[in-house]
């Protein structure tokens, strides 16, 4: 039986929707039985407290029993999970990217538990969410050579940093990782890219590196019946006889609300039954000054703060899904962020059936687009084509929405990145994959 030991540093376990989506739905079905199972062991390291402006919160107390019934979760599903907290103290901005002294203090901290855990399981493959999580990984490579490292990237890591603010892009912590992650992507076993821009940016960086694109998954099952209760679902936000365009997600971080606004504005002006949901945890008072500056009036749109379970039944009530992005600007980090990433959103606005409204500056999108009828691209210094796209889309709906669904259920559904995964296992420990599935599209140097 292959075993795998699935790794994330400092990446929230609980209030989380990308961990509920990304890593617990996909973690038990990994471990469901089928003709070859694999046996998955997860460790999450978080800090023992975090410092934020107003509060210190300290995890182990204050989210013990939310923890614990993870673990039991985790346990009913078949795979072993541990949550560990670090004897340090964080910032909470520090998460995402620790400075690099800090960094190294939790290396040294995490590697010893880190090194127990691996000695008393001996997993086959260390399955890797974050660039410290998979330095740890190469570490204990080192130790013990046949071990295989899987580098799940998830994104750019020091242009990240750049984007949120944690670093420049001329500073030494930046460069310092830029020579980790070559390094990181050179001596893993595989990198797991997020889409094809990904994978050869990957290559660009270390040609020598094994790549595989397996695109972020949604499990569909969530997304089937709320479909059935659309009618309803609108009914109760009063869209009875709109043209619901949906944004789902945090803003200002990589999406920006004012070109969002922007954007519904050139709409609405077209199709003035046109209404903006927006499902999101940032401040409402912020929303509602960026939308006002933008003209936008109260009854425009409407914002909810929703759970992970209540998003498929409020994008089931929408028409179109928004990814607007933020203004990009040639060579900076941003750039590097938006060309090669496809956002959770996108999977589950297809999942629903929602064609994409999407900055053409989103590239990983860019060959999906080309092959399939999912949506449509804009160019932020011509808002005014977006009515145009729309119109399109309109008189194509049908189309557009089989074709949603076929590309959420060939490349995004739970079970395809599953079975993805496992033959990636697969090629690993045995250097013979079945025939690969269109999603999983391996690129090697």
């Amino acid at each position: 039986m292959t075993k795998i030991l699935y790794l994330t540093f400092f990446e929230s376990v609980t209030h989380n929707g990308i961990y509920e989506t990304q890593v617990k739905e996909l973690l038990c079905k990994l471990a469901s039985k089928d003709e070859h199972p694999l046996r998955i062991s997860h460790i999450a390291f978080l800090p023992a407290a975090e410092i934020g402006k107003r509060d210190v919160v300290a995890p182990f107390l204050s989210g013990s029993r939310e923890h614990a019934d993870l673990e039991k979760l985790y346990a009913e599903h078949g795979v072993r999970a541990k949550i560990c907290f670090l004897p340090i103290v964080v910032l909470k901005r520090w998460k995402s990217n620790p400075p690099l002294v800090l960094s190294a203090a939790l290396l040294v901290v995490a590697f010893s538990t880190l090194l127990l855990s691996f000695v008393r399981q001996r997993p086959h493959i260390i399955h890797c969410r974050s660039y410290i999580a998979t330095l740890l990984a190469v570490l204990i490579k080192k130790l013990y050579p046949g071990t295989k490292v899987v580098f799940d990237a998830r994104g750019f890591w020091p242009e990240e940093g750049v984007v949120i603010g944690s670093w420049k892009q001329d500073s030494f912590s930046f460069r310092f990782w830029k020579r980790v992650e070559r390094s990181l992507f050179r001596w893993s076993d595989m990198v797991v890219a997020l889409s094809e821009p990904f994978a050869d940016r990957v290559l660009t960086i270390a040609p020598e590196a094994q790549c595989a694109v397996i695109y972020t998954s949604a499990d569909l099952n969530r997304f089937q019946n709320p479909r059935q209760y659309r009618q309803q679902k609108r009914l109760e936000l009063g869209f009875e006889d709109k043209l619901v365009f949906a944004y789902n997600g945090s803003l200002n971080a990589w999406h920006d609300s004012l070109l969002l606004a922007q954007v519904f504005r050139t709409i609405h002006g077209e199709f003035k039954n046109a209404v903006l949901l927006v499902l999101t945890g940032f401040s409402r008072e912020k929303l509602d000054e960026a939308f006002r500056k933008e003209g936008l009036a109260s009854g425009d749109y409407t914002v909810v703060a929703a759970r992970p379970s209540e998003m498929p039944a409020l994008l089931a009530a929408a028409d179109y899904g928004l990814a607007p992005l933020k203004e990009i600007k040639e060579g900076t980090a941003m750039a590097v962020v938006a060309r090669t990433m496809i956002g959770t959103k996108i999977a589950e606005y297809l999942a629903c059936g929602l064609p994409v409204i999407v900055n053409r500056n989103v590239g990983g999108m860019k060959s999906l687009m080309q092959r399939y009828r999912i949506g449509g691209t804009f160019d932020v210094g011509h808002l005014e084509e977006v009515p145009y796209l729309v119109q399109q889309m309109q008189a194509h709906y049908d189309q557009y929405q089989r074709d949603c669904r076929i590309v959420a259920s060939s490349c995004f559904s739970l079970d395809q990145v599953a079975g993805a995964y496992r033959e990636l296992y697969s090629e690993l420990i045995f250097g013979s994959p079945n025939e690969k599935p269109e999603a999983e599209t391996v690129k090697t140097a």
